[in-house]
């Protein structure tokens, strides 16, 4: 039998693996060829896709371009050596974009610290408040930032390495410019394990300190996504940091009362919101207000006692009326180290060019069906300047509100002047 096992190219270790675990009596030596061959098949398969898998992810990129926004939460784990710990493929490892994590900034100790406001800007860039002496630092990190960028307040806060100067502008995803007045050495101390990386130093960022992929990919930073963590390995240990949640910074404006807006008037109208601190808030209308012709600006609002005070006007030759929790809009916390930078571009008017104000807006269902099939043949973009010129005169105006009172003061007909008033 060895003989002929030998002759049709089987190795008999195949063979007596495949006997040991079926545990069959086979007594002729075609069958226990047609086993061992079967089974040296199986042992081949099973070798060539590990050396397929393990090429794969060698080759595949540890970055992918696009991922979703999360926040993380730092947490201390006992430095394990990496010859007690599994390596793990780097596939695992891929899926990332932007998440915010707590660091201890050169030379801080750990201690429990309040949580980060986020927005985002690629969407938006997410907030964070940092503080004097000792405390742990929250920060960004963000896949698609090719640098690390930190504000200037909070440069000095902390101790750094001296500041060199220099001026550059860098153009952020949506389109608004970043001041930098110069660039600086930081240490992020993460559990003990120190990395250094080059960051420019910005006047009007958004959030206190970015990230970027020059200290990823330097340090070698796993974004562990489905483990909701971030993991760096170096000189034999392994440190570990968990992502954070968000707070809750948009909160709705419903409305106080039950109230009934006469024909062509404005009309001051008070909105609850869900927020106890006396803060100061941004305000953005629901946009389906606009199609009751019911105009409300966006606004930089002041919150007392739970309530916000909103200007509200009915362009319509009807009274309209609004019950008690109509969602009037959003109303988004403003932290003091947040900038608002606004892109420069062209904006969609709503809105046809004419006299809306001498044709009257029909009513009923009719009229939100005949704008629409009006509005498809017609300009809706307009420039800036554009959105505040008075029809009547053709005079400019800074804001909506100065164009308003333009208007009720000059160029409004006598009827609707009375009706206003």
């Amino acid at each position: 039998m060895h003989r002929n096992a030998s002759k049709h190219g089987v190795h008999l270790n195949a063979a007596k693996e495949y006997l040991i675990r079926n545990e069959k009596d086979i007594t002729k030596p075609d069958e226990w060829l047609q086993y061992a061959r079967q089974e040296e098949y199986i042992q081949k398969r099973t070798q060539q896709q590990r050396n397929n898998f393990y090429s794969e992810t060698t080759n595949q990129p540890f970055f992918e371009p696009m991922l979703q926004t999360t926040t993380i939460q730092s947490r201390s784990l006992n430095a394990k050596s990496l010859g007690q710990q599994p390596i793990t493929p780097h596939h695992n490892y891929q899926q990332q974009h932007q998440h915010t994590a707590k660091f201890n900034n050169n030379r801080m100790n750990e201690k429990q610290i309040r949580h980060p406001n986020i927005k985002s800007s690629r969407p938006s860039y997410p907030e964070t408040k940092m503080h004097r002496s000792d405390t742990p630092q929250e920060a960004l990190i963000d896949t698609g930032s090719a640098i690390t960028i930190i504000h200037e307040c909070l440069l000095k806060n902390i101790l750094h390495k001296n500041l060199i100067k220099k001026t550059k502008n860098h153009l952020s995803a949506n389109c608004s410019t970043l001041n930098v007045i110069g660039e600086t050495t930081l240490e992020i101390n993460i559990h003990g394990l120190k990395t250094e990386v080059i960051a420019d130093v910005a006047t009007n960022l958004i959030t206190d300190l970015i990230l970027g992929n020059d200290w990823i990919q330097r340090n070698k930073v796993y974004i562990l996504t489905p483990e909701q963590r971030i993991m760096i390995r170096s000189k034999g240990k392994e440190v570990s940091t968990p992502f954070i949640t968000p707070p809750i910074l948009n909160y709705p404006a419903t409305l106080t009362n039950h109230i009934t807006i006469p024909p062509f008037s404005e009309h001051i109208v008070e909105a609850k919101v869900p927020q106890h601190n006396r803060i100061d808030v941004l305000f953005e209308p629901n946009p389906r207000l606009k199609n009751k012709a019911l105009f409300i600006a966006s606004a930089l609002l002041h919150i007392e006692d739970k309530r916000i005070r909103i200007s509200t006007i009915n362009a319509t030759d009807r009274q309209q009326t609004l019950s008690k929790g109509t969602k009037l809009g959003i109303a988004t916390q403003i932290a003091a180290s947040i900038g608002v930078t606004m892109p420069l571009n062209n904006v969609q008017e709503r809105i046809p060019k004419g006299k809306a104000y001498i044709k009257l807006i029909p009513k009923g269902k009719e009229a939100n069906i005949i704008s629409r099939l009006e509005s498809k043949n017609m300009q809706m973009i307009t420039s800036p300047e554009e959105q505040h010129q008075c029809r009547e005169c053709k005079q400019y105006f800074d804001t909506g509100n100065e164009l308003f009172k333009h208007l009720r003061i000059k160029c409004y007909s006598e009827e609707i002047r009375e009706q206003i008033n």
